[in-house]
């Protein structure tokens, strides 16, 4: 799997010092144990690639901050996931880090919520090739699933990967 498409799954985040006391919703909604599963791509030419992942939710109020952990395999490759991610202002920005220990390292991310999705944005030095990675990851949120997906920035029809959870 290659660094991007990596990226794309692994994740920790910045916590914002007097974020509100209001609870974030949405992630509020992904708190709990996840089995998932969908395709990846090394890049946008190559082809898909099975992925099933594991991952672990926890949300706390205080810092309106979701904690993720957990593994994701694909054929000869295994992925351990941790991190966070911050609601910026308890309504619809957030702010993140996204950690790839086998890619880009860490990333610090940002995004907005538009209805049931969250929409997150990142820009890191790709460490083997020194180009600039720039994508970006919806989630989907709805009663018993959230979908991750991720895509190129420059090229939203260059689609990386979906993976669908559910509990």
């Amino acid at each position: 799997m290659s660094p991007m498409a990596l990226a794309s799954l692994a994740f920790s985040a910045l916590v914002l010092a007097g974020a509100p006391a209001r609870s974030d919703t949405l992630l509020a909604a992904i708190d709990g144990a996840w089995k998932g599963s969908g395709w990846v791509k090394r890049s946008a030419a190559s082809p898909r690639e099975a992925v099933r992942c594991r991952i672990a939710t926890e949300y706390a109020e205080i810092g309106q901050r979701l904690t993720v952990s957990g593994k994701c395999v694909t054929p000869g490759k295994k992925v351990d996931l941790d991190g966070m991610i911050a609601s910026a202002d308890g309504r619809s920005r957030y702010v993140g880090r996204w950690s790839n220990p086998f890619g880009i390292g860490s990333a610090a991310v940002h995004g907005t919520r538009q209805g049931q999705s969250i929409n997150l944005r990142f820009t890191a030095k790709d460490p083997e090739t020194n180009e600039s990675v720039d994508q970006a990851m919806t989630w989907r949120i709805t009663e018993r699933e959230f979908t991750m997906s991720s895509h190129a920035n420059a090229a939203k029809d260059q689609v990386l990967s979906s993976i669908v959870f559910r509990r």
